[in-house]
């Protein structure tokens, strides 16, 4: 864990980001509607808008892992809220203090930023990131609806 390396996105990691998001549409349960050829789209849109964000996990110059968040306002809260939009690590740096390193930045960005919150949600039946998320005091707050258009 001491090699790793969290570092904001830039240009160049365009490749790795689109191999690791790849990774993800394949594990991700209900993974309808994912179009692997908008990755590089919108990466290259993400990387230009100001509210969004991507901090990549870099070990021995390869990226092992990524989260990308954005930040937006609410009527009712003093400050910006951050939401973690994707949180991968490949499988084979899983367990090893990969995804604490990046939402550890996570939170640093958001406090940063002036974030009052942070949000980040899974899948109903994703219990081994329910419980990750539980151990940074992420609580079940609500249910998100998602109707696609």
């Amino acid at each position: 864990m001491d090699n790793i390396t969290i570092r904001k996105a830039t240009d160049s990691d365009i490749s790795a980001i689109e191999n690791l998001s790849l990774e993800l549409i394949e594990v991700t349960e209900d993974n309808d509607g994912f179009d692997a050829k908008r990755i590089l789209d919108n990466y290259c849109y993400f990387l230009q808008d100001d509210s969004y964000y991507i901090l990549v996990a870099e070990l021995d110059e390869k990226l092992i892992g990524f989260v990308s968040f954005t930040t937006y306002r609410t009527l009712l809260h003093p400050g910006l809220s951050g939401l973690a939009c994707e949180l991968f690590v490949t499988e084979s740096h899983r367990a090893k203090g990969v995804g604490t390193l990046l939402v550890e930045s996570f939170f640093e960005e958001c406090k940063k930023l002036g974030c009052c919150e942070v949000e980040i949600s899974t899948g109903f039946n994703n219990n081994r990131a329910m419980r990750f998320y539980k151990k940074f005091g992420f609580e079940e707050r609500g249910i998100i609806f998602e109707k696609d258009l």
